[in-house]
């Protein structure tokens, strides 16, 4: 099903120029398939990779490993550097919604958009990709900063898994200058004001 999304339907196609885009994060990047997509778009970009489930990472390094313009991060986004753990274990492989996690609970790693931009020195995140089962709620209403580097997003919006997911993706995104367009389940979110804010 994830395939047919990704590589049949082309959920993830923008009209964006391959030479327009260089940096790309891939939040909830799940086994690499979006990124495959994303690296048959824009062939020199680099694709820094969010996957917290340790099977479906294990899968995600297998099936990109081998691309030195990808990096692979065994983290959940979030807003801030917190310990997190899941809720829905029962979930498909591609469902897995976190929360921050208890002393005695499974814990992985979460980190924040901001966290990213300053370890790996980003002066822009020229896509920013997120499916992340409702944590875009707490990413979109917390530690806010990382919008202002930020020229295009495509979101899945959770808001049947975290009511307020979506007022919190709209209120940050119109307040920052982007406009909306919608294909399918995704929301694509431009700055208005051209590539640089």
């Amino acid at each position: 099903m994830v395939f047919e999304e990704i590589f049949i339907d082309e959920q993830y196609r923008t009209s964006l120029g391959p030479g327009s885009v260089s940096i790309i994060v891939d939040a909830g990047a799940n086994v690499g398939l979006s990124a495959l997509y994303f690296r048959r778009q824009f062939p020199k970009a680099t694709i820094i990779c969010l996957e917290p489930e340790v099977n479906n990472f294990m899968m995600l390094k297998k099936n990109l490993g081998g691309y030195k313009n990808i990096v692979l991060l065994q983290n959940g986004l979030w807003h801030s550097r917190e310990k997190l753990t899941f809720i829905n274990m029962e979930a498909s492989s591609w469902a897995f919604e976190v929360k921050p996690a208890g002393q005695e609970e499974l814990q992985i790693e979460g980190v924040s958009l901001n966290d990213i931009i300053i370890n790996y020195g980003l002066a822009r995140i020229d896509l920013l990709k997120i499916d992340i089962e409702g944590s875009e709620k707490e990413v979109f209403e917390s530690n806010t900063e990382w919008i202002t580097r930020v020229d295009h997003i495509i979101v899945e919006v959770h808001e049947n898994m975290r009511p307020g997911a979506h007022r919190a993706v709209t209120d940050l995104s119109a307040n920052n200058n982007f406009t909306w367009t919608n294909q399918s389940a995704q929301y694509f979110l431009s700055k208005t004001n051209g590539k640089h804010s």
